[in-house]
């Protein structure tokens, strides 16, 4: 696939191959698992499709600010950015201390039953994309303001930090059993964005890297926040799905023991005598 962009957006060809690998490698692990994933009732479930088109709008916000916001600063509004490291990896510093705080808090509440978990997840994911959406339209309307853009785009990022408590928790919530697995799978979907939304952003620049264009990518950006959350939001119901059941005879292969599936003494004693059995046979 060939794709003609201006030099100044080199960095187009390495989101497009790092998206396409992270694809590949994925569905390979995938096919290649034990016990075999249940790919219609994986690919026909609603409730997981919900979490992989969430997916797909965080990721193309995060790429929106992750590759373009650098350029944005200093094409646009001429900050320097070499000058300035410290303040455009501020966002990712806040959006790290904001995570571990957020998730730590929620967490507490649901041991002490203030929230439910659907109710955790639909608050987390209208955290993680209305705010950095209503964030996206306010930065198209600071004109050449740099200390605003700079601090609102501190606090959208910030902001994304409640992923890892919402949305992403999808497969660990509908099939624990496959919980791995489906991350893998739609971390691989939301990567691709970076093969639609870099060389978009590119071709808007190419016309107009005036505030004007950029003004049209964050719009961009903010309508595939909202539009992508909206099904988790109304239809998401964090309950573990039929198809996540696995059989008796697979339950003891030694091949499907995980540090992060055993959580109690008795499943621990279940899972050694499994192996004992499995390996007398």
């Amino acid at each position: 696939m060939t794709i003609f962009v201006d030099t100044r957006y080199h960095f187009l060809a390495i989101t497009i191959c790092s998206s396409w690998a992270t694809l590949i490698l994925a569905l390979i692990f995938l096919m290649c698992q034990k016990p075999s994933m249940p790919w219609k009732s994986v690919l026909t479930s609603w409730q997981f499709t919900v979490g992989w088109i969430a997916a797909i709008g965080n990721d193309w916000g995060f790429h929106t600010f992750l590759t373009l916001g650098p350029k944005y600063l200093k094409g646009a509004l001429g900050f320097d950015v070499e000058q300035s490291s410290w303040l455009t990896s501020l966002p990712y510093l806040c959006q790290w201390i904001f995570a571990n705080l957020y998730g730590t808090v929620v967490d507490i509440l649901l041991k002490k039953n203030k929230m439910s978990l659907l109710g955790v997840r639909r608050m987390s994911i209208i955290i993680s994309h209305l705010f950095p959406a209503m964030s996206l339209l306010a930065l198209s309307l600071a004109g050449a303001n740099t200390t605003m853009a700079v601090a609102i785009m501190t606090i959208a990022v910030t902001t994304l930090g409640a992923y890892s408590s919402g949305y992403y928790q999808n497969p660990m919530d509908i099939a624990p059993n496959f919980a791995g697995s489906l991350t893998g799978l739609m971390n691989a979907m939301g990567s691709v964005t970076g093969v639609i939304s870099t060389p978009i952003a590119g071709a808007v620049l190419q016309k107009d890297n005036t505030t004007d264009g950029w003004s049209i990518i964050f719009w961009i950006s903010a309508t595939m926040y909202t539009v992508c959350s909206l099904p988790y939001i109304i239809c998401f119901k964090a309950e573990v799905q039929p198809w996540n059941d696995v059989d008796e005879d697979t339950k003891t292969a030694p091949v499907l023991v995980m540090s992060n599936v055993v959580s109690s003494e008795a499943e621990d004693g279940d899972v050694t005598q499994g192996l004992t059995k499995a390996e007398q046979g």
